[in-house]
């Protein structure tokens, strides 16, 4: 009788064991909102608990496809709070295991951001051993439609609508190689604009819509085309999304540089709508760096700054910073020449067949012009002269040998007129 008493608690005593060595619980959960900063698609959040039942590995991943996470911590609440490294695992995917948990534990992370700023998840819930698998979302969208909206120089608008009873939809479009998602209401059209093109150029899109658990609409991809405008920008006034340090601009921002008399107002406006807490700064190109606080015009993203005592015909380099929660974008430095208004550079250029090819180039870069061409200034993204020439011909032959991969600005003049055009060395 005794041995049986002990062969029956050695048995149960190796059935709770056996319980708990195999008790596993996976819950993941997935969010387009964030405590700091903006997402554009979202963060997805992964509790597991391991075989031991007590272990348990907590993995997030920045959904974001146009962000690179550098480094992410773990955050522990207050009033303990505590911040501890997380492994990479992955793109943009890091993971920690934790030891000896019970109950609900909650935790959030911290993703630091390349480029600069950071992005902080909500806390999310979890109670040890739960496992949320048979309530996971497996209906895809459906009544998926796209279509092709306003043009600019530098963007095209992309009209965007899906339903699904998640409540979220995330849209993923391709072109060129490149991808770029965001994330909207579902039931709701949602305009996409894809920023960064190039003018006058022709574009294929591939649209995708799924929810934030990955089921696909049974539609995709619906398949897009759209032309780009010209581009009317001069070096006094203009548009652009070019950026030579920080996070690169969603959409981009207008510039306008105007003389009064021998002063010159500098205006930048921030076009971006996912930036929060937004100040500028003008910054006056090398040797003689300078940064310089603009003025907001209350209620919108627009700056100026008046910089005072300037020489009538001599060539200033300017840019802006924007700083807002979480980062800041730089954009590229312009050429404007105290005085000019730019009214013949545009017009009168391309009247006059003015060309660049190619363009980008890993040689030399040919322009050629109806006109005679002046003077060519060829500058570095900092504003400095790398190049200058007095051809005084209809075709010259700019030799990009000696200069590095990057991008650069040429500044021609002919009789009627300054225009800058952007160079690629490849």
């Amino acid at each position: 009788m005794k041995n049986n008493l002990i062969l029956y608690l050695s048995t149960v005593i190796f059935l709770l064991i056996g319980l708990s060595v195999n008790a596993q619980g996976t819950c993941i959960t997935t969010s387009n909102a964030a405590a700091q900063g903006s997402l554009s698609v979202g963060i997805k959040t992964t509790y597991e608990t391991l075989a031991n039942g007590t272990d348990v590995t907590i993995t997030f991943e920045l959904l974001d496809v146009d962000k690179t996470v550098d480094i992410a911590y773990l955050w522990n609440p207050d009033p303990n709070f505590s911040e501890t490294q997380m492994t990479n695992v992955g793109v943009n995917t890091f993971s920690i295991t934790l030891n000896s948990q019970m109950g609900i534990i909650t935790k959030a992370c911290k993703m630091v951001i390349n480029g600069g700023g950071q992005i902080v998840s909500n806390y999310i819930d979890y109670e040890v051993n739960t496992d949320c698998s048979a309530t996971n979302d497996v209906i895809a969208p459906d009544a998926f439609i796209a279509s092709v909206g306003a043009s600019t120089a530098f963007s095209v608008e992309l009209l965007l609508n899906a339903n699904d009873a998640s409540g979220t939809i995330l849209y993923r479009v391709t072109y060129n190689a490149i991808e770029k998602a965001i994330s909207a209401p579902a039931g709701t059209q949602k305009s996409f604009l894809i920023a960064g093109l190039d003018p006058l150029t022709d574009y294929n899109f591939n649209v995708t819509a799924s929810d934030l658990a990955g089921n696909q609409a049974a539609n995709n991809p619906i398949p897009l085309s759209a032309s780009t405008l010209e581009d009317t920008s001069t070096d006094c006034e203009g548009t652009s999304a070019d950026t030579q340090q920080g996070t690169s601009f969603s959409i981009g921002y207008n510039y306008s540089f105007v003389t009064q008399g021998n002063d010159v107002e500098f205006t930048f406006e921030l076009l971006d709508t996912d930036k929060v807490g937004v100040v500028a700064y003008l910054w006056r190109a090398p040797p003689d760096f300078l940064e310089t606080q603009m003025d907001n015009v209350p209620g919108t993203t627009i700056f100026t700054k008046i910089v005072t005592n300037q020489t009538m015909g001599a060539t200033v380099s300017y840019a802006c910073k924007f700083a807002y929660q979480g980062g800041l974008s730089i954009t590229k430095y312009f050429l404007y020449e105290v005085g000019s208004d730019c009214l013949l550079s545009i017009d009168d250029f391309e009247t006059n067949a003015f060309k660049i090819f190619p363009n980008p180039t890993n040689g030399n870069w040919h322009i050629s012009s109806s006109l005679i061409i002046n003077t060519v200034a060829v500058y570095d993204v900092l504003g400095k002269r790398v190049m200058s020439l007095t051809p005084n011909v209809n075709e010259i032959v700019i030799d990009a040998s000696s200069l590095k991969s990057g991008m650069y600005f040429a500044r021609v003049e002919n009789i009627n007129g300054i225009k800058t055009v952007k160079l690629i060395k490849e």
